[in-house]
C-alpha cells in the first residue's frame, strides 16, 4: 500500500498496488476488457478498483465511450 497526503485537504490516502495496476493497464490498453484479459481478473474487478481510485482521488481518471476508454487530459502528458 501506498500512502501519501492530498495537499488540498491533507488528508492522508493510501493507494493499493491494486488500484494502481488496474489504472495502469486500462491507461496502456484502452479498454476495461482488455485490461482485464492483460491482468487476468474480471472486468467488474478493474471497475471496481479505478471506481475506488477516482473516489479517493475526488478526479474523474477516464473518459468513458462506446468506443474505449482513455486517460482525461488531466493525466496526459502535454
Amino acid at each position: 500500500m501506498i500512502t501519501f497526503t492530498d495537499h488540498q485537504s491533507l488528508t492522508p490516502m493510501a493507494l493499493t498496488i491494486s488500484q494502481l495496476r488496474a489504472f495502469t493497464a486500462v491507461a496502456e490498453h484502452g479498454s476495461i476488457r482488455a485490461a482485464s484479459r492483460a491482468l487476468g481478473i474480471a472486468q467488474s474487478g478493474i471497475t471496481q478498483q479505478l471506481q475506488n481510485l477516482e473516489s479517493m482521488l475526488g478526479a474523474t481518471l477516464f473518459t468513458r465511450t462506446n468506443r474505449g476508454i482513455a486517460l482525461t487530459d488531466d493525466f496526459v502528458d502535454p
